[in-house]
């Protein structure tokens, strides 16, 4: 019955049915962005603030920022699949400690903000707040070390 319902609806209004198949799509995407995976750190050596805005920024890095589409959840650059074949160079592997380790943070808080030239790398000044950036960089360097 349900079926034929929607096969009416469909005929009657074909925006409404697509439009609303597209609305539930984004509010899945919405709820799997907004729920990060738990975050993997040795909580013995974080203080508590810092381990706090390590998960802050962990939620903008799944969530609004959307690094994770490209980075992947857990920032080995093993992103969306289908955007990953058009990336030359790749996204970068944020969990490579030793590639990382001599990049700075004010190197990180350009690429965030500015893009990289040559890249797929897009600048994110106008969709995040310096705050945010900078709670970005704090979960970077938990990805990287596994630490606060």
């Amino acid at each position: 019955m349900a079926f034929f319902l929607v096969i009416i609806l469909s005929l009657l209004a074909p925006g409404c049915v697509a439009q609303n198949a597209a609305d539930i799509r984004a509010k899945k995407f919405a709820q799997r962005s907004a729920t990060p995976t738990p975050i993997a750190i040795n909580t013995r050596t974080c203080a508590s603030d810092s381990l706090e805005l390590a998960r802050m920024g962990k939620f903008l890095y799944q969530g609004k920022a959307v690094c994770s589409g490209c980075h992947g959840r857990e920032g080995k650059g093993d992103g969306d699949p289908a955007s990953l074949q058009l990336m030359n160079p790749k996204p970068t592997d944020l969990s490579n400690d030793a590639m990382l380790k001599h990049r700075t943070d004010e190197a990180r808080y350009s690429a965030i903000r500015h893009g990289i030239p040559g890249t797929a790398m897009p600048p994110f000044r106008g969709h995040l707040t310096d705050q945010e950036t900078r709670l970005i960089i704090e979960y970077l360097e938990v990805l990287r070390t596994g630490q606060c």
